[in-house]
């Protein structure tokens, strides 16, 4: 992160992966050698996610392989 004294913050530009993020702000007050943390986001243990699964099998006589299963999963299916 770099200062933007125009803005009087720091700032970053990266890219992420698609997804959720937990954060944890930790800053060192003054005159403390001591950081102190501040998660400002709760767990997302519970999120959603849905999985597209192919699978395929490549024959050694043929020049190609064969999709032979599809399958979707979620992980709240169970639930």
């Amino acid at each position: 992160m770099t200062w933007n004294a125009t803005k009087g913050c720091y700032e970053a530009m990266l890219l992420l992966k698609q997804g959720w993020y937990n954060y944890e702000y930790v800053v060192i007050p003054s005159g403390s050698g001591t950081p102190e943390g501040f998660a400002f986001e709760g767990s997302h243990w519970e999120t959603e996610n849905d999985y597209l699964i192919l699978t395929y099998f490549r024959d050694p006589a043929t020049r190609y392989d064969r999709l032979t299963g599809i399958t979707l999963a979620n992980t709240r299916s169970s639930r």
